[in-house]
């Protein structure tokens, strides 16, 4: 019974201290100026067509909408956004989110006047995850920002495309995204010194159970 308790115990303290964390991150948006183009938006994180051209930012307060006639401003602000500052592709309706390294989680906010598709891949192009939303501009009678997200269990997100779907004629500059959250696989922590304490302890007595077992 007492070599059970101190294997209970042992496991205990393992269990407490073998942690995991995952590490997510949100990228807002809000320090990015008007009509400047976004790019790598963190070291890690980069945000282009998939024509290799620009998205850029565009402030709720410039009054400015982004949709078709490749690129030129209307004047008509027509989405959702959080905060006052968005980002929006006015030259090629499919934009990609590239990660200098894999990713196991991603979700975005989106505002579109046609339905809204994400796509999730691994570095060789095959295809992880996907989801779809409705059409939720003000055009489109919706009420405010909407979100997707794409998953892999293994960790291995290498980009996600981003598009509204038009049908066989696309035209840029029909939607707006904002609120990108991205999260790198689980890792395990490495335990501070209270957990290398406790484990070196719970090792000990389970060490000194055995010793006094052997000794009756």
């Amino acid at each position: 019974m007492k070599k059970i308790a101190c294997i209970s115990m042992l496991l205990g303290v393992l269990l407490i201290c073998l942690t995991s964390q995952s590490l997510a991150f949100l990228l807002d948006f809000e320090s990015g100026v008007d009509l400047e183009s976004v790019g790598w938006v963190t070291s890690g994180v980069q945000l282009i067509t998939i024509g290799g051209d620009d998205l850029i930012y565009a402030d709720i307060d410039e009054d400015r909408a982004f949709y078709s006639d490749n690129g030129k401003q209307n004047t008509d602000w027509e989405h959702y956004i959080s905060g006052d500052v968005a980002v929006v592709s006015p030259y090629d309706n499919v934009a990609q989110v590239n990660f200098t390294q894999s990713i196991s989680y991603f979700q975005i906010g989106y505002s579109s006047w046609f339905p809204f598709v994400i796509e999730a891949y691994d570095s060789s192009g095959n295809l992880l995850d996907q989801a779809s939303g409705d059409a939720n501009s003000k055009h489109a009678n919706g009420t405010g920002l909407l979100y997707l997200d794409a998953g892999s269990a293994s960790g291995n997100i290498s980009y996600v495309l981003l598009y509204s779907d038009q049908g066989d004629f696309p035209e840029p500059g029909w939607w707006v995204i904002d609120n990108l959250t991205y999260e790198y696989p689980t890792t395990p922590v490495v335990p501070e010194w209270p957990c290398q304490v406790l484990a070196s302890v719970g090792i000990m007595l389970f060490g000194c159970a055995r010793r006094f077992r052997r000794s009756r």
